[in-house]
């Protein structure tokens, strides 16, 4: 179970999960205290790092809840379908996973990369409730972001880069097929040589 301080409404949830269990047919048979640990993942530890908190082993503990199904569920027991969300791409590149908004952007768009950063080399946020969340369309599993404005040669690019070709070489294939200019040959250039700095997880 979430620990009440996880995210502002984690009570109001965790009252939820009892009731839907209840709803369901179960009932809390015993709850042991701090025995579920959880793991930070590797773009948590360098967005920690990056504003001097260094955890050496896992600091997140949660409390094991045990149900026993002890009747029928509610007649009509419905659950809300979640949200949908955006369709991502996923690339794998010196075993740092790359995740690429999946669009269809107008050909006729100018290639333009900004990166997102609010703390050192990293975006600042892990929670799903950041505000500028819509405005990344390449995330790093080391919380590295960008805001892109035509991700076709950017998925092109991390393509060739996932099959071990070289930059000089992914440069040139991409700009050729989208017949980019000097200026968005820049562009392409500048992430996949973050990309390469980024420190493998």
């Amino acid at each position: 179970m979430l620990p009440p301080l996880t995210r502002p409404s984690a009570k109001k949830d965790r009252e939820q999960v009892q009731r839907f269990a209840e709803r369901a047919g179960f009932k809390l048979k015993r709850r042991i205290r701090s025995e579920a640990v959880y793991e930070s993942p590797p773009f948590e530890q360098k967005t920690l790092q990056d504003i001097g908190i260094h955890c050496t082993k896992p600091w997140r503990v949660a409390d094991l809840y045990l149900f026993q199904k002890v009747t029928k569920p509610t007649k009509r027991l419905l659950t809300k379908r979640p949200v949908k969300d955006v369709h991502w791409l996923t690339f794998r590149i010196h075993g740092v996973e790359i995740k690429l908004r999946d669009r269809n952007d107008a050909p006729v768009r100018k290639l333009r990369i900004r990166r997102l950063t609010e703390c050192g080399e990293t975006l600042g946020s892990v929670s799903r409730r950041y505000k500028g969340r819509e405005h990344i369309d390449l995330w790093t599993s080391n919380n590295v972001a960008f805001s892109i404005s035509r991700t076709a040669p950017i998925r092109d690019a991390l393509s060739e880069a996932q099959k071990g070709r070289a930059p000089n070489v992914i440069e040139e294939i991409v700009s050729t097929a989208f017949k980019l200019d000097s200026t968005e040959r820049s562009e392409v250039r500048k992430v996949l040589g973050v990309l390469a700095a980024t420190p493998t997880s």
